[in-house]
């Protein structure tokens, strides 16, 4: 019933804000529930129709039609944000896990119509909570919090409704950043149906420092050791160890083992590889509070003064937010006017070059895990993010600390090979490829 997801869902966000640590895991998924979100407008946070505005979406959504993928010879499904990434989803686990009839499901998708007596309930309750929900969120400093996890818990039990209906018992679970990520496993285990969380290859520490799964599935190997770090809040019964999520549309040559010459050879120096976040700013996206766009700004006008002084030439890979935007990104990148400076193509993609490229930097960019897994040159500058990388890591001998410390490690990194770069630097164990 209804009314049962929605007591779990506010119950854990209650144990977490009154510090109730008596169920451990109903504790930690309620801190998840009080993560940012991407899904909503950040200005939502404010705006004193966030409710509405939020329900008035779950009742326009109930009557539409979705594209849930089930198979009647099969009890797997895999479980994302959107359908964009089906094709890439479905490739990826056909390589890993072998089965060729793996359904799939939607976050996006979970307010649709799933059945009379699920969407009268959704009806009945949402008139039920809608002006209680309205009263108190009025009085919050974060508006959009309480309305959105009454969605959350509607979205879950449909989710949970439709594996049941259809004798789903084993889910794939990709994009786990989602705030109601952990409560959602909780309910889908307590259900009788077994998660594997696919975490991406991006660090844990930033959305992923607690994660509640029957088996979690690293797609980088710098995640186990944050594992062990983050031990404690890590409700996982079994690991094992896959790939970065789209290693499979890589060019099939770069899962070759490259002979590795004393003189190699690289069309660009530098490439800098972007996550768009000045457009995310621009666009008023929701934001981690690290500075993000600020300090992408930063890295690149020092790239650019870098590459000026040590005849470098700069190749700069935009994000698919970057590339969707095409006008107000030429406007941007139009005010770094270097001779050593240029734009990658926007309608290829950006792991195309990886092997053009001697030495990749970026913030926090997902596309340098990949880089690293194959073999390629990579350095970090994770400005504003605190805690990261771990001390002693491997990753922490590729990160830049400081801005001006760039310079150097630069230089120094493109004075040796890369077979030497992944030794010294002690990350040979990130990459299967060298």
């Amino acid at each position: 019933m209804l009314l049962l997801y929605i007591h779990y869902f506010f119950y854990s966000n209650f144990l977490f804000k009154a510090n109730i640590k008596g169920n451990k895991i109903l504790y930690y998924s309620g801190k998840s529930l009080n993560q940012i979100t991407f899904r909503l407008p950040k200005n939502f946070d404010s705006n004193w129709f966030s409710t509405v505005l939020i329900f008035k979406g779950i009742f326009s959504n109930l009557f539409k039609n979705n594209t849930a993928e089930f198979f009647s010879d099969s009890n797997s499904v895999f479980f994302d944000s959107s359908p964009n990434s089906k094709e890439i989803r479905k490739n990826y686990l056909k390589q890993l896990i072998k089965e060729n009839n793996i359904g799939s499901i939607y976050k996006n998708e979970l307010l649709i119509f799933s059945g009379i007596l699920n969407t009268v309930q959704i009806v009945v309750f949402s008139i039920l909570f809608l002006p209680f929900i309205f009263i108190f969120s009025l009085f919050k400093a974060d508006k959009k919090h309480l309305p959105f996890l009454f969605q959350e818990a509607v979205e879950c039990y449909n989710l949970i409704s439709s594996f049941k209906k259809n004798s789903i018992n084993n889910v794939h679970y990709f994009s786990i950043f989602e705030r109601d990520a952990n409560l959602c496993a909780y309910l889908l285990m307590k259900s009788k149906i077994y998660v594997n969380k696919i975490p991406s290859e991006v660090p844990l520490f930033i959305y992923n420092s607690t994660i509640v799964a029957d088996k979690l599935s690293f797609c980088f190997a710098y995640q186990k050791e944050e594992f062990e770090c983050f031990k404690d809040t890590m409700f996982v019964n079994e690991t094992q160890d896959w790939c970065p999520e789209l290693i499979f549309n890589a060019p099939q040559r770069f899962f070759q083992a490259r002979k590795k010459v004393e003189s190699e050879r690289f069309s660009y120096d530098l490439g800098f590889y972007s996550s768009g976040n000045w457009l995310r700013k621009m666009l008023g996206d929701a934001e981690l509070e690290t500075n993000d766009a600020e300090n992408e700004l930063i890295i690149i006008k020092k790239l650019v003064e870098i590459s000026e002084k040590n005849n470098l030439n700069l190749r700069v890979y935009c994000h698919p937010i970057e590339k969707r935007n095409p006008e107000k990104t030429m406007s941007f990148y139009a005010q770094f006017k270097s001779s050593s400076f240029s734009l990658a193509a926007f309608n290829k993609s950006s792991i195309e070059e990886f092997d053009e490229v001697n030495i990749a930097v970026s913030l926090l960019s997902t596309l340098m895990y990949e880089r690293i897994y194959f073999g390629f040159k990579t350095l970090l500058v994770p400005l504003g993010f605190d805690g990261f990388p771990l001390q002693n890591s491997g990753l922490s001998n590729i990160c830049v600390k400081s801005i001006y410390d760039l310079e150097g490690m630069i230089l120094k990194s493109k004075s040796i090979s890369t077979k030497e770069f992944f030794t010294t630097k002690k990350i040979s164990n990130y990459t299967t490829i060298i």
